[in-house]
C-alpha cells in the first residue's frame, strides 16, 4: 500500500512534473519454454521489492484442461526486466494453475495457493522472496467441502488483512459449483478461504451467491476496505447482465451481508478482473484510492482499462486506458515506490500471445491526455525528417515525425512555448505514427477532445482543396475519420464512420493572422460535438455517428492522410501546440495559457487588468504589488503594459461580449495611454 498521496491535479504547463509514460515489458512470450502459450496473470511484490509475476503454462494448447503448469517469473529492476521461468508446480498431464499469492507481512513469505486438476487446492511457499519454493502441500481437507464440484482461485493476488480484530488474516477468493445442482439459478458460488496463521491452516470463510436466474457469481477479488469490511468484486457468468458482481463481509470473511448484486457501473464481457488498494486515509494517504482493471467493454475482451474509487467501491470514475486492442485477464499491484503495475494477457489476432506488464505512475493515471506536441525542440530551421524528432512533451511515446522540412519559428507568447512549425501549404507535415491498433483510434463509446493553438490567414476559402487541416485521423469521406480543420474562415471539426458523418463550424473568424486556440470535443455521453476559440463556446450539433473513427491511417498535423504528398487540403501557418486527450474537457481543463497579465485574478487578461495598470499609469509601487506592477520593478509603466498585452485574450473570458479583437485593445490603449500622458502635463 502507498503510505503517501500525490496530487491528482495536473499542470499542463509543467511537462517536466509528468512522471513518464507508462512504460510495458513482455513477461511471457508464446512458445516460450516449449510451452505452446501462457494464460491467467497474478502478480505481487515481496519485500526486498522484487516483483514476481504468476502464470500458468500451457503446454499443448490454450485449453483450459490438459497438461497445465505453474510458473513464476521474477524482477529485481521493477518490472524492466525479468529472470529466467520457475517452476511451482508439474501436475503431469493435468491441470496446476489459478494461482492467487499473498505476501505474509510478518514472515514476508510469499504464499501461493493454487489449485490442481480444477478440483484441489494446494498451496505453495517461498521463504526467500520467490527465489526458490517448497514442495507445494495440499490443503483439500481443510479448504474445500464435499458439496464443492470443480475448484478455482481468484485467479489474481490475495490479501491480508490490516484492520481491526482480524489483522493478519491471509483471505483467498474461490469460486465453484454445487455437487449434482444445475449451475443457474444458484448453482455457482464464491467462497472465501482464510488462515489466521500464515498459510499453515486454513478454514472456509462466507459464501456469496446470488439465486436469481441469470446471475453467477464467479472469478472473483477481494480486497478490505478502511473500515473493516471486505469488498469482493466478482465476474457474472449467467447472461442476465455484462456487469461486475459484488458482495461485502463485516466480519472478517466468515460471512456476508447479502446476495451479490451488479455494479451498473462496471461492464465486463465476462471476464477475471483485479481490485487493489492504492491509498487509504487510515494509512497516512491524502484520500482513499482502490484501482480496478478489466476490459472496459460488454462484448469483448478488448480496451483494457484501469478505473478509480475514492469513495470505497460506491462509483468509479471513466478511468484510464492501458490497451485499445485485445486484453483479457489482469492483475493490479501496488509497487513499493509508489508506482503501479499491471500484469496483462495481450495480443494482436487473440488476446493470449504475451503476458505484459506495464508500470505508471498516479500523475499518469489520472492524466486523460495522451499526445501533446509543444515543438520547442529547436528555435529555428527546418524540422529533420529523424523519425520521433518531435517529441511528446508528457513524455507518453507519442512522437511527431516531421516531413517535408516544416520550418521553427517563434511561437505565441502566451504559452511560453518557445518555438511554432510554420507550414507552408506544400507536402510539410508531422506524423505520428499508428501502430497497430493505436491508442487514437477512437471509438464510438470513447469521448475525446482536440487541441491546438495556431495562427493562418490563408484558409478563406470554403473548396475543401483549398481548407488547412490542423488535426487528422482521416481514411476519407463516410469512412472511419475525425479531422479539425480551418475552412472558409473558421474552424470545422467533423467525426465520421462507416454510415455518415457529423461536423460543425465555429462561426468565428480566425483567418486573420493572430494566434488563437480551438478545442473540438466529443462527448459520448452526451451525444454532442462543440468546438470552443479562445476558450469561449463557439457551437455545438448532436453526434449521430454510432460506429468507430479509428483506422489504420498515421495522425497528421498539417495534413490529411487522403491526400498526402500533394499541395490540396494542407495547412499554410503557424502551429504552436497540439493535444489530444481521452475525455470531453470542460474550458477549464483546456491548455492554459501564462496569465501574467492577470492582475483582477479572474482568470483572464483584458480590459479590467488594463484599466488597474491605466489607473497607476506612470506610479511608483514601494512594495512592488504585482496586483498593480506585474513586472515587479516598483513603477507602473511601459514595462507592466506589455505583460497585459503580451497575454491579451489569454484565459477564460467572463462572458463572451466583453472580449474586444487584439487589434481593438491595442488602439485603445493607445489612446488611453495618450490622453493620461497629457492629463499630467
Amino acid at each position: 500500500m502507498k503510505r503517501y498521496a500525490l496530487s491528482t491535479a495536473t499542470v499542463w504547463l509543467a511537462a517536466s512534473a509528468h512522471a513518464g509514460t507508462m512504460v510495458e515489458t513482455t513477461v511471457y512470450d508464446r512458445g516460450e519454454g516449449g510451452y505452446f502459450g501462457f494464460r491467467i496473470p497474478a502478480i505481487v511484490q515481496a519485500q526486498d521489492n522484487t516483483i514476481l509475476a504468476f502464470a500458468e503454462a500451457r503446454k499443448n494448447s490454450l485449453s483450459d484442461n490438459g497438461d497445465i503448469d505453474l510458473v513464476v517469473k521474477r524482477s529485481l529492476d521493477g518490472g524492466l526486466t525479468w529472470g529466467p521461468m520457475q517452476l511451482i508446480s508439474n501436475n503431469g498431464s493435468q491441470e496446476s494453475g489459478n494461482p492467487a499469492p499473498v505476501v505474509d507481512q510478518a514472515t514476508g513469505n510469499i504464499i501461493v495457493p493454487f489449485v490442481k486438476d480444477r478440483q484441489n487446492p494446494w498451496v505453495a511457499v517461498s521463504t526467500t522472496n520467490g527465489a526458490t519454493w517448497n514442495t507445494p502441500v495440499d490443503i483439500t481437507s481443510q479448504a474445500k467441502l464435499p458439496t464443492w464440484d470443480g475448484y478455482a482461485f481468484g485467479p489474481n493476488h490475495a490479501i491480508q488483512l490490516e484492520r481491526g480484530p482480524n489483522a493478519g488474516r491471509l483471505v483467498i477468493p474461490k469460486n465453484g459449483n454445487l455437487a449434482g445442482q444445475n449451475l443457474e439459478p444458484d448453482g455457482r458460488q464464491i467462497h472465501l478461504i482464510y488462515s489466521d496463521d500464515g498459510g499453515t491452516n486454513w478454514n472456509v470463510g462466507g459464501a456469496l451467491l446470488n439465486p436469481t436466474s441469470g446471475i453467477g457469481p464467479n472469478e472473483s477479488n477481494v480486497t478490505e476496505l478502511v473500515n473493516g469490511d471486505l469488498y469482493v468484486n466478482a465476474r457474472s457468468q449467467g447472461g442476465f447482465s455484462r456487469h461486475r458482481l459484488t458482495g461485502y463481509s463485516e466480519d472478517g470473511g466468515l460471512s456476508f451481508t447479502g446476495q451479490a448484486e451488479f455494479d451498473f457501473g462496471l461492464v465486463d464481457p465476462q471476464v477475471q478482473g483485479s481490485v487493489v488498494r492504492y491509498s487509504a486515509v487510515d494509512m497516512g494517504d491524502a484520500q482513499n484510492r482502490l484501482l480496478f482493471s478489466n476490459p472496459k467493454t460488454q462484448n469483448s475482451r478488448t480496451r483494457l482499462h484501469v478505473r478509480s474509487s475514492f469513495d470505497e467501491s460506491v462509483t468509479w470514475n471513466e478511468g484510464k486506458m492501458i490497451n485499445r486492442g485485445r486484453s483479457a485477464y489482469s492483475d493490479i499491484v501496488t509497487l513499493n515506490d509508489g508506482k503501479i503495475g499491471s500484469l496483462y494477457e495481450w495480443g494482436n489476432t487473440s488476446s493470449y500471445e504475451e503476458i505484459r506488464f506495464a508500470t505508471f505512475t498516479e500523475e499518469w493515471l489520472d492524466d486523460t491526455t495522451t499526445v501533446q506536441l509543444n515543438f520547442d525542440e529547436q528555435a529555428s530551421g527546418s524540422a529533420p525528417s529523424t523519425n520521433g524528432f518531435l517529441k511528446d512533451s508528457r513524455g507518453y511515446g507519442y512522437d511527431g515525425t516531421a516531413s517535408n522540412g516544416p520550418t521553427y519559428v517563434e511561437g505565441d507568447p502566451r504559452y511560453n512555448n518557445g518555438a511554432a512549425l510554420r507550414f507552408t501549404g506544400g507536402t510539410d507535415e508531422v506524423r505520428i505514427d499508428d501502430a497497430g491498433v493505436s491508442i487514437l483510434d477512437f471509438e464510438t463509446e470513447d469521448s475525446f477532445t482536440l487541441e491546438a493553438v495556431f495562427k493562418t490567414s490563408d484558409h478563406s476559402g470554403n473548396s475543401a482543396n483549398s481548407t488547412g487541416p490542423l488535426i487528422s485521423k482521416d481514411l476519407g469521406s463516410n469512412q472511419p475519420s475525425y479531422w479539425l480543420r480551418v475552412q472558409d474562415s473558421q474552424v470545422r471539426f467533423l467525426v465520421s464512420d462507416n454510415s455518415g458523418s457529423s461536423s460543425l463550424f465555429s462561426n468565428v473568424d480566425v483567418n486573420d493572422g493572430e494566434w488563437h486556440h480551438v478545442a473540438a470535443v466529443r462527448d459520448a455521453d452526451a451525444g454532442t460535438l462543440s468546438l470552443y476559440i479562445d476558450y469561449v463556446f463557439a457551437g455545438s450539433v448532436a453526434d449521430t455517428t454510432t460506429g468507430d473513427f479509428g483506422n489504420a491511417n498515421d495522425l497528421l498535423i498539417g495534413a490529411f492522410n487522403d491526400s498526402s504528398g500533394t499541395t490540396n487540403k494542407q495547412f499554410n501557418g503557424d502551429i504552436d501546440f497540439v493535444r489530444i486527450s481521452q475525455a470531453a474537457l470542460d474550458p477549464l481543463s483546456f491548455i492554459q495559457p501564462n496569465l501574467a497579465g492577470d492582475l483582477d485574478g479572474d482568470g483572464f487578461v483584458g480590459i479590467n487588468d488594463l484599466n488597474i495598470v491605466l489607473s497607476n499609469w506612470n506610479q511608483s509601487v514601494p512594495s512592488g504589488d504585482p496586483a498593480a506592477d506585474p513586472s515587479g520593478d516598483g513603477f507602473v509603466g511601459i514595462d507592466d503594459l506589455n505583460e497585459v498585452l503580451g497575454n491579451w485574450n489569454a484565459g477564460t473570458p467572463p462572458t463572451e461580449n466583453s472580449v474586444p479583437e487584439p487589434h481593438t485593445a491595442v488602439v485603445l490603449v493607445s489612446l488611453t495611454v495618450l490622453m493620461n500622458t497629457l492629463r499630467r502635463r
